[in-house]
């Protein structure tokens, strides 16, 4: 069962390492495996920064169709949520969390899950079982 009804809308729970696709009448269409921040700390052009993938109210913002490649790696269809944090295709998807913050999804269902999420499509990441704490604007911001 979705925690929002009402708007069609991505919901990841990080604490499974789970994402669900679902529709305007509440319906869960998809499930899929991610694998999220790990804790870890990585450092990146002389910065150190700890793997977090955070949670709260965002929306697409922006796409890119097949590869593109960022300073940590590469990424499959990119859905980007917040900063440089997307939603993306990934050879390894473990059933943890694994990355530098990015939400990994399976190579598989990354090109259908880009289709099915629109610039401006609400995503929800939740950690502890409740809903997304913050708002639209606050993630913003």
């Amino acid at each position: 069962t979705p925690r929002e009804q009402g708007v069609a809308h991505i919901e990841v729970d990080l604490q499974r390492q789970v994402l669900f696709v679902v529709e305007e009448d509440g319906t869960v269409s998809r499930i899929l495996p991610v694998s999220s921040g790990n804790g870890k700390p990585f450092t990146i052009e002389g910065e150190t920064a700890i793997a977090v993938t955070p949670p709260g109210r965002f929306r697409v913002y922006r796409k890119v169709d097949g590869w593109r490649k960022s300073k940590l790696g590469l990424l499959y269809y990119p859905s980007y949520i917040v900063g440089g944090i997307a939603i993306h295709g990934n050879p390894s998807v473990p059933a943890q969390p694994a990355s530098h913050g990015c939400i990994r999804i399976p190579m598989f269902a990354a090109e259908e899950f880009s289709r099915l999420t629109p610039i401006g499509m609400e995503v929800f990441v939740y950690a502890d079982g409740n809903t997304a704490a913050k708002s639209l604007s606050q993630a913003q911001q």
